[in-house]
């Protein structure tokens, strides 16, 4: 797949009374997929709300914007250069999460329960057993992913040049 950059409007949110749009900048560079969001963008580079990973969960889609869908692949797919685990122990991450309370942290009880579950060291990808965490491992996003990004609705708004 050839890098694309894209911009979308799924929706909006109601700030203080207010409905202000939600920006997603969607960037496919060299393999890897960034997705980023601002709510109510200004031209002097504040914004009404959140800016980088927001959560899109008050986010209200314009017409007909599969935002549920878009959610989905944003959590699955974004940062795919940034894996912490093998496919293996990924998969099992998602089918199992870890749950942690500070101070414990994500590293901690994803190590230990994919210990538990045989999965750390992973001796099935790399010749050497791959310890959870050891390097950042990057995972393909299918073609099928990024058609979906690519054919999405163009930003029915322009997005401040600043935050472009």
């Amino acid at each position: 797949m050839d890098n694309f950059t894209k911009v979308v409007t799924p929706g909006y949110e109601t700030i203080d009374g207010r409905e202000y749009t939600v920006f997603c900048t969607i960037r496919y560079e060299n393999g890897k997929l960034s997705i980023t969001g601002v709510v109510g963008p200004f031209s002097n580079g504040n914004c009404k709300g959140g800016c980088g990973q927001i959560s899109l969960d008050e986010t209200t889609p314009y017409g007909g914007f599969p935002l549920e869908d878009f959610k989905r692949v944003w959590k699955r797919w974004h940062l795919n250069d940034l894996r912490g685990g093998t496919p293996a122990q990924e998969e099992y991450l998602r089918r199992n999460p870890p749950v942690y309370k500070y101070p414990q942290t994500h590293y901690e009880v994803a190590s230990a329960k994919l210990k538990r579950a045989g999965l750390n060291p992973d001796t099935s990808y790399f010749v050497e057993p791959y310890l959870y965490g050891t390097k950042w491992l990057t995972e393909e996003v299918p073609e099928s992913v990024l058609e979906w990004l690519k054919s999405l609705p163009e930003a029915g708004r322009e997005l401040p040049s600043c935050w472009a």
